[in-house]
């Protein structure tokens, strides 16, 4: 049966009807609390599927694929890094773009494009002056500004697993999730759910309309560092219920295990 397991961060492995494991966004290394789990629960994957270029989401990535034997695919901007920066072979690499399908192993992997949250890095900085240089240095040493790529993974048994990264906030295109709604018909959608985004996230949900609806906070260390504060996870939920009533929707803790 199909397992998604949850690992903190914007982390989760997706285990596939014949064994195969992808693994979202993987990430492991915290600066700002509580140690996170290292890689040994996805070091094994087959696939590491990147969103975008933050810390967050990279930083652990070329390592992880110096010490495995895992595919990459993500978007040119990220492909480009691990080329260029870290010396990643381009055999190991699909570099793909919006919009656009890979046929990998019997699973059928389809991109879109989503929104990410406007980060004021001069308010951040000002919030903790003293941690300016080490964020400055998390923040750009990786590419910031590589495009937000999100994945549909169909699997063998026909079985889409929508992964929206961090989720949806007051920059979401909701034209561009209809889109996505429309084309891939998902069945199981992941999203992040943070700060002041209720109303987004459900409007998200009742335009995409998948069966089952998992909800992440992708970063609640790194915000407690700087200082921002997210709405409780119920309340993204009742909001998600109130508006798509027929969706069974959950947040999600590290070291969840669902089976899909």
């Amino acid at each position: 049966m199909p397992e998604l397991v949850y690992h903190g961060w914007s982390c989760f492995t997706l285990t596939t009807v014949r064994g195969l494991k992808v693994v979202f966004d993987p990430n492991w290394t915290n600066p700002f609390g509580r140690p996170s789990p290292g890689p040994s629960a996805f070091s094994d994957a087959d696939l590491c599927l990147v969103t975008h270029g933050h810390f967050d989401h990279i930083q652990d990535v070329p390592g992880l694929l110096k010490a495995s034997r895992m595919v990459l695919a993500a978007s040119a901007e990220v492909c480009r890094f691990l080329r260029e920066t870290h010396g990643i072979p381009a055999d190991r690499i699909r570099e793909l773009d919006m919009d656009q399908s890979l046929d990998w192993n019997g699973l059928r992997v389809t991109t879109f494009e989503w929104e990410h949250r406007i980060v004021d890095t001069g308010k951040m900085f000002a919030a903790r002056p003293e941690a300016k240089a080490m964020l400055s240095g998390l923040y750009f040493s990786n590419p910031y500004d590589a495009r937000r790529m999100g994945f549909t993974v169909r699997l063998e048994n026909g079985l889409r697993v929508t992964y929206y990264g961090e989720g949806f906030n007051d920059q979401t295109r909701f034209e561009r999730v209809r889109a996505v709604g429309d084309r891939d018909r998902p069945d199981v959608v992941v999203a992040g759910a943070q700060l002041d985004y209720p109303r987004q996230v459900a409007e998200a949900a009742a335009i995409l309309r998948p069966r089952r609806l998992l909800l992440f906070h992708p970063h609640p260390d790194f915000f407690d560092f700087i200082g921002l504060r997210s709405r409780p996870a119920g309340e993204f939920v009742s909001t998600v219920r109130e508006s798509a009533p027929a969706i069974a929707v959950e947040a999600v803790d590290p070291g969840r295990r669902l089976a899909l």
